[in-house]
């Protein structure tokens, strides 16, 4: 049974501060312009990178290359979600512990799409196939998210929410430099993993700070992916976590082709997530 009334009469702060969408908002309007200036100085000799770029990023991944519907499909997703658990603290923790089962799972449905899907996806058109992973990894992740909001399923919510939450840390910190801030893959997986474990017990040893924690970990993450999309599409935080998780042999050759180079408003707004997770 989840402890809740451990959650309520407590002084420790139930919510961060309001004025972090603010930021995340602003960090948008100065990044773009930013963005735009450093891709005019370098266009011209960036030119044959840039097209690799955007053929890897054109692999199915369900966000249609970033360009299309699914592209902005995933940012709402992700925006929507990870403004309330960056926010909300423990104001709404039936949401915070349903979102815990929802990322969780919509994780490893991405992964195993992405990991198994063929050279030429899984339809005739890279559309058809980034729909046909987006509407079954959202769908069962909107449906974790209902399943965690009753009781019986929220303390294993709680649980996977403080997971998430350390394993968006340490791609944040990956993510923040050219090439992935440890170049070797089987490295950052162990990071990872222990990441996910210090946050799982973080979660069971001190309920309240953990999950207050990890929300807003895991609400930074998403909220700086979701505004990246928007601007810098599948060229930026997507493409590092496409390098990071995609050990499908079909697109090892562009991959490892392709170096990840985030660009100026990428590293703004991972900075940005960081400093008010």
């Amino acid at each position: 049974m989840f402890p809740s009334s451990r959650w309520r009469g407590s002084s420790f702060p139930s919510r961060p501060s309001r004025v972090l969408p603010l930021l995340f908002v602003v960090s948008l309007v100065l990044a773009f312009p930013l963005q735009v200036q450093a891709a005019n100085e370098t266009d011209a000799e960036n030119a044959e990178e840039t097209s690799a770029r955007v053929k890897a990023a054109a692999l199915t991944q369900g966000t249609d290359g970033g360009s299309g519907a699914m592209g902005f499909v995933w940012a709402a997703f992700c925006i929507l979600i990870g403004l309330p658990l960056l926010t909300a603290g423990l104001k709404l923790m039936r949401l915070t512990c349903g979102a815990g089962l929802g990322l969780v799972l919509c994780f490893v449905v991405w992964l195993s799409f992405v990991n198994s899907s063929p050279t030429n996806g899984f339809a005739s058109t890279p559309f058809l196939s980034d729909v046909l992973i987006t509407i079954p990894t959202l769908v069962l992740s909107a449906l974790a998210l209902g399943l965690g909001l009753f009781r019986p399923a929220r303390y294993v919510g709680h649980n996977l929410l403080c997971l998430a939450g350390g394993i968006a840390f340490v791609l944040q910190l990956m993510l923040f430099r050219e090439g992935l801030l440890i170049p070797i893959r089987e490295v950052i997986w162990g990071l990872v993993g222990l990441a996910a474990i210090l946050g799982l017990v973080l979660g069971v040893w001190r309920q309240r700070v953990g999950v207050l924690s990890m929300s807003s970990m895991a609400g930074s993450f998403l909220l700086s992916l979701g505004v990246d999309l928007i601007i810098n599409k599948q060229q930026g935080m997507s493409f590092g976590l496409r390098v990071i998780f995609d050990d499908n042999s079909a697109h090892e050759t562009l991959l490892v082709r392709t170096n990840y180079k985030p660009t100026l408003s990428t590293q703004i707004i991972l900075g940005v997530g960081l400093a008010f997770a």
